[in-house]
């Protein structure tokens, strides 16, 4: 009953952020400012932190519930200390002595950087050793450590039974819309920030969404993100296969100019509209805008500025990051 459950409140949660989605009410986003989303940061990792260590030090995790339920799990912690096992304890403590010492020594050493072919794949060597170390030593049956233990094959089957408990869960599916939409545009924002690129509130809603539809149909639990599994796949160089998703986009650019498709760059040139009594001086670009400005429309504002001028500041710094000469460098603009 309680998976059945599981399954439909997921299937409500989709359902709800779908919905936000196609209505464009990811805008509230823009209401979220940075300082909000660092202390937001902040106190997830606060709330993950107690059963971290309780997992580190191989020890039983309880969550409380209520007021002062962190400093009573650290309580319990301290509690239960004399039980560490050693195991998972050295087995924490060499996978991070290695994960830092990698990257710090070899990853971010731009001398030994620069002879390598591509960054150590650290993260997904220290995997496969810890597992092939858990299964000829024995963890789970010689230490007593919980494993993840045999992989079923296969898909699940289809099953739908669960969408008739759908009605009675909408309520609480909407507050879990909602804290999960912020967690997973919170983390979003600050990867955005960090490596040059915008995020848009409305695709992130549709992409939770229909993951939490399609989902529960096979099995899966309600998804969101995870800050510390999307930091440690930001570390790896984990990144998004764009060279992808521009191919999506070569059909706007046929309708916008054919003359310019061919382009390997895909640079779109408008040319400058000209009204009565004005002129465009090259080399000056004047804009507008129509509101005070303050941190729920800076995205907007920027959004318009960059439309206008062809001016992308993202990819300005992404390319002045990376070395580049911008002192040929076209403006590329939509239209």
């Amino acid at each position: 009953m309680q998976v059945v459950f599981a399954m439909s409140i997921t299937l409500a949660v989709g359902l709800v952020q779908l919905l936000c989605g196609v209505a464009r009410l990811g805008r509230i986003a823009s209401f979220l400012s940075d300082s909000l989303l660092s202390g937001f940061m902040f106190a997830v990792a606060v709330h993950v932190l107690p059963s971290q260590f309780h997992a580190i030090f191989g020890l039983p995790f309880r969550a409380r519930q209520g007021l002062f339920k962190i400093p009573f799990e650290f309580w319990d912690f301290f509690l239960q200390l004399h039980n560490t096992q050693w195991v998972p304890l050295v087995t924490s403590l060499v996978s991070m002595v290695v994960l830092v010492a990698v990257r710090e020594g070899v990853n971010n050493n731009k001398r030994l950087f620069r002879r390598l072919p591509a960054p150590l794949p650290v993260e997904l060597v220290l995997i496969i050793g810890a597992t092939l170390v858990s299964k000829y030593v024995g963890f789970s049956d010689n230490f007593n450590v919980a494993v993840v233990g045999p992989i079923p094959k296969g898909f699940p089957t289809l099953d739908v039974s669960f969408v008739r408990l759908v009605p009675q869960v909408l309520g609480k599916a909407v507050v879990m819309a909602v804290t999960f939409f912020a967690l997973s545009i919170a983390t979003a924002k600050i990867l955005a920030e960090k490596h040059s690129y915008y995020v848009d509130a409305n695709r992130e809603l549709v992409a939770l969404g229909s993951a939490n539809v399609v989902g529960p149909l096979l099995g899966a639990f309600c998804c969101s993100f995870s800050a510390s599994r999307s930091m440690v796949q930001d570390e790896a160089g984990g990144k998004t296969q764009r060279l992808f998703l521009q191919c999506t986009l070569l059909p706007r650019y046929w309708r916008i100019s054919k003359s310019d498709f061919d382009q390997p760059s895909l640079q779109i040139n408008t040319k400058a509209t000209y009204k009565r009594q004005v002129r465009e001086v090259p080399g000056v670009k004047i804009f507008r805008f129509e509101a005070a400005l303050y941190f729920g429309n800076v995205h907007n504002f920027r959004n318009c500025l960059e439309t206008e001028t062809g001016l992308y500041t993202k990819e300005l710094k992404r390319a002045k990051n990376d070395g580049k000469d911008l002192s040929h460098e076209k403006l590329r603009c939509t239209v």
